[in-house]
């Protein structure tokens, strides 16, 4: 099974160069100090009589707002925070991939059956563990079968079915008309379907 267009969330910046110009700031100096406001490290334990507490200092920002607030430079009373020179969203991580379907940002599930697996077969187990999945979903999220192979399989093998009744009809009515003898129709009704046994038989083991 392949997964496209699943990607983790993350908070993302999108700088503004007008605005940063207006503020003599550069790209590196923003970089600059998210990078200062992105540290994790342990401070040391607080020791009690009974109990040992541990600190950690987490400086990283987990909303909109609080990155937004971030602090990049200061002069005096002036304060230039992130959100006066950035869009700041809360987004996929990366565009690197995308998958859309009905023009909808969508998460593609593709299962390919392996080279000796039926796919007749497999689409037949997958289909109610689907309805199960698709039962289970929250109202919010939206789930259909795009593109189902199989569906295309078994309209070519009724295809060759109703041909081979077709032709099988077909050779009894032309037998009868120029023989007009019903005894000389069973030799085909017979021959007929142990030939094609024997024909797909043969064909399986090929």
């Amino acid at each position: 099974m392949q997964i496209f267009g699943a990607s983790e969330y993350a908070l993302r910046v999108w700088l503004d160069p007008e605005k940063m110009a207006a503020q003599n700031l550069s790209a590196t100096q923003v970089m600059s100090a998210l990078s200062a406001n992105n540290v994790q490290t342990a401070a040391g334990n607080d020791n009690g009589y009974f109990v040992t507490y541990k600190n950690k200092v987490e400086t990283t920002t987990k909303s909109v707002e609080e990155l937004g607030n971030l602090i990049v430079t200061s002069n005096g009373d002036k304060l230039v925070r992130l959100r006066d020179i950035a869009d700041i969203e809360l987004n996929k991580s990366s565009d690197s991939s995308r998958a859309v379907a009905n023009g909808a940002d969508s998460v593609v599930l593709a299962i390919n059956p392996t080279s000796s697996a039926n796919p007749l077969t497999v689409a037949a187990k997958v289909r109610p563990l689907y309805d199960s999945i698709k039962n289970n979903l929250p109202d919010a999220i939206e789930s259909d079968i795009l593109y189902d192979r199989t569906i295309a399989i078994n309209n070519s093998i009724n295809e060759v079915i109703k041909t081979i009744v077709e032709a099988t009809l077909i050779v009894l009515v032309v037998i009868t008309m120029f023989i007009g003898s019903f005894r000389a129709i069973l030799i085909p009704v017979i021959t007929i379907p142990i030939s094609l046994i024997r024909g797909n038989y043969v064909a399986s083991i090929i």
